[in-house]
């Protein structure tokens, strides 16, 4: 048994210094499970009247991929990636949100352009216009230490710059970005994720057993054996 056992941690150890010509799925920056989901749409250009909004649906969804958090970052080449161009897209975020301190809590969202947000299926922010750079405040949300509340935020984009930021604070929480360490991927995702990290991990495994088993066996049983 000690024999077999040892024979695994060594194999396990020459996983980690040598390159496997594996079809294995890279992981995302954040499969700890912190930030958000995105799912990416595309939309039809609007009519000559940028007032018109009824063209950002979420119809014809283009792919999806998750995010630490919104901070401002441009979401340009992620709707090149999944729709070809950076203009008339919409984008949905979802996830948990998890606060630190017990208490009254405001969410405060800026971006180019529209947005709407709900916390626990709540809409507290809906600023559905084709604007841009134009702050929005919620009213106070009251929030529980350490608990997971929904979080959901929709986002329209007509032309030109392409970026969200979602803020908050409250009694003790100074106003700042919502961090990732705040935020968690929904849970379908996550299971989802770790099914694919321990198929990759069974997969490598199974290389390994195949085709390096009898030099690691040999290199185990005669640790000073000259190649």
């Amino acid at each position: 048994m000690n024999r077999v056992l040892g024979i695994l941690l060594a194999i396990i150890l020459f996983a980690s210094i040598i390159n496997l010509p594996m079809n294995v799925r890279a992981a995302d920056p954040t499969m700890d499970g912190h930030g958000l989901l995105g799912e990416f749409f595309k939309v039809e250009k609007n009519p000559d009247n940028r007032n018109d909004i009824s063209v950002f649906k979420f119809d014809d969804k283009r792919g999806e991929r998750a995010v630490a958090n919104l901070n401002g970052d441009s979401f340009i080449d992620i709707f090149n990636e999944f729709s070809g161009t950076p203009d008339f897209n919409t984008a949905r975020f979802t996830g948990t949100i998890v606060p630190e301190f017990t208490e009254d809590y405001t969410f405060s969202m800026e971006g180019d352009d529209g947005f709407r947000l709900w916390i626990n299926g709540e809409l507290i922010i809906d600023f559905w216009k084709q604007e841009w750079e134009k702050e929005q405040v919620s009213t106070p949300v009251s929030l529980e230490a350490g608990k997971h509340y929904d979080i959901k935020v929709e986002y329209l984009q007509g032309w030109g710059g392409s970026w969200l930021r979602m803020k908050w604070e409250s009694a003790s929480q100074v106003k700042e970005v919502v961090p990732e360490s705040a935020l968690f991927l929904p849970i379908e995702k996550l299971i989802t994720m770790k099914k694919a990290e321990l198929t990759a991990e069974i997969q490598k495994i199974d290389y390994l057993l195949k085709n390096f088993t009898d030099k690691v066996t040999i290199k185990f049983m005669y640790p000073n054996r000259v190649p």
